[in-house]
């Protein structure tokens, strides 16, 4: 998988983060009803894999961002940024 396209599927997968967080959904929920933005066409696999993978994991990646933060904590960020930290920190832990 080149650069941008796992760029593309970063992006993808943190726009389905930032739903499931703001409308209560599940993942699975949202790429079913495929509810999701199609703006940068068709969630890839890779997309598939990170945005179901922080669900998943969601305890042990929150554990990890709460004892590095400093002064802030996870519910106190912005959507944005605690999805953006959720999918960075999945990925340094899970993917290859």
């Amino acid at each position: 998988m080149s650069i941008p396209e796992r760029t593309r599927a970063r992006r993808q997968a943190l726009q389905i983060l930032y739903q499931r967080e703001f409308t209560g959904q599940t993942v699975a929920g949202i790429l079913a009803t495929r509810s999701y933005s199609t703006e940068d066409g068709e969630p890839s696999e890779y997309c598939h894999a990170l945005a179901l993978g922080v669900e998943a994991n969601q305890d042990a990646v929150d554990r990890q961002i709460e004892a590095t933060s400093q002064h802030w904590s996870l519910m106190r960020m912005p959507y944005v940024d605690r999805n953006i930290l959720r999918l960075a920190t999945f990925e340094m832990m899970a993917v290859e």
